[in-house]
């Protein structure tokens, strides 16, 4: 399980060969993680399903579960979709005084060093170091002696400066030193565990899914009204779309894909749909209407049932990050039989995107090359199609059932190793 496989699906469903709990008994797993996040849940209801696992989720905060304001789309936001079933979870009260996500000090739930204490785990799962909560967790395991597992999206494709690179490098090698088990999403994500020291017996591929089985099903409800659908933006049913999913933020670039899209919109007949919002709209459409750029839609914010439909629109999908841990966008959109552009910043790209396979990968920040593969398809109905269809075989191995059967294996791995 420590070497790195392209194809999860099957090798997690090898490792459930043996399965079961030591002496015979369920595996008590704990999970420590900010706060219900969409594309979590339905991981822990499949963990939840696993026999050789007795699962408890431990929340530090209700951000998502409830209206809470995200910076990122500019506007308060609470998920559409069931965060909470087919698991058990906790709240845990955070006693930070100033609690937001991302801030080291905005999550502090002393209440989970007596919740892990009464569990009697036999393994604790962390997702990420970036909290004060994490650290008390790590601390009762280390101290208990109890395998602990992190799983987080971190990669090295981001430069960072010399001296932010040296302060990271001696924190974590000491705390790495004491996790029993890395669950790496994938190539990019075990490449950063191995830069800080990590060996290959403590690394498991858990990789990085969304509910496919979800969005197959929405687009099957939706696949029948796709030129309705693209009536309502005024986008013709032959008019290929060009589609960006996610906030509208300069790490995102999406300034740059509307000048990629303005150089291939002068000779093509095409759309570009922007299914997001943020604080670069404004700019955005500034820049529509001073240059005059045709055919630019915005949709504003989409909740999760509502994001299907952006979707359905589209003929290819475009990320053109110049930083992001994994994009998870990009397994949305293979799951709608997508051709991907990606930019080499993109944590799935290595995972995800075969270079003229299912998509093409293009260097941060280059205009040329991005309206270069953009114009391609928009051009080739033909290779939209056979792109299109390996995104959708690709993915297929990418589903729930394998990330949980990984999951439970590690944690067999690490109770009998303890």
């Amino acid at each position: 399980m420590a070497m790195y496989k392209r194809e999860p699906n099957s090798i997690s469903h090898r490792l459930m060969s043996g399965s079961g709990g030591v002496d015979g008994r369920p595996l008590r797993l704990a999970i420590v993680v900010s706060h219900p996040i969409q594309y979590f849940s339905p991981l822990y209801s499949e963990l939840a399903r696993q026999p050789d696992l007795d699962l408890t989720v431990y929340y530090c905060e209700r951000w998502g579960l409830e209206k809470s304001m995200d910076h990122g789309f500019g506007q308060e936001v609470k998920w559409d979709i069931p965060l909470l079933e087919g698991y058990q979870s906790q709240f845990l009260v955070n006693r930070s005084s100033a609690a937001k996500p991302g801030s080291f000090f905005g999550l502090y739930n002393p209440s989970i060093l007596g919740e892990l204490n009464r569990g009697r785990y036999d393994a604790v799962l962390v997702h990420g170091y970036n909290y004060l909560t994490d650290w008390l967790a790590f601390t009762y395991c280390l101290f208990n002696k109890i395998p602990i597992l992190i799983r987080g999206e971190s990669n090295l494709l981001h430069p960072r400066p010399l001296a932010v690179r040296a302060v990271k490098k001696l924190l974590l090698e000491s705390l790495f030193h004491g996790i029993s088990g890395f669950l790496f999403i994938g190539k990019a994500n075990r490449d950063y565990y191995q830069h800080y020291g990590v060996t290959a017996k403590c690394l498991f591929h858990v990789p990085y899914v969304v509910n496919n089985e979800f969005w197959r099903q929405e687009r099957k409800k939706w696949q029948s009204q796709r030129d309705v659908v693209r009536s309502q933006y005024g986008i013709a049913s032959n008019q290929p779309v060009i589609l960006f999913a996610g906030k509208l933020i300069d790490v995102k670039e999406p300034l740059l894909l509307l000048e990629a899209y303005r150089h291939v919109r002068s000779r093509h007949f095409c759309s570009l749909v922007f299914a997001g919002d943020g604080p670069l709209r404004e700019e955005i459409e500034r820049q529509i209407s001073r240059q005059s750029i045709p055919d630019v839609h915005i949709t504003g914010f989409l909740n999760q049932t509502e994001l299907s439909k952006a979707y359905v629109m589209g003929d290819l999908f475009v990320l053109p990050s110049k930083k992001e841990p994994w994009g998870l966008v990009i397994n949305e959109a293979m799951n709608f039989a997508l051709p991907i552009v990606v930019t080499d910043r993109v944590g799935c790209a290595a995972d995800l995107v075969e270079p003229e396979g299912n998509g093409a990968i293009v260097p941060t920040g280059d205009l040329h090359g991005l309206a270069k593969q953009i114009e391609r398809l928009v051009m080739d109905s033909s290779l939209r199609k056979t792109w299109g269809n390996r995104s959708e075989a690709i993915i297929s191995e990418w589903d729930l059932g394998g990330a949980a059967a990984a999951v439970a294996y590690a944690v067999r791995c690490l109770a009998q190793r303890n």
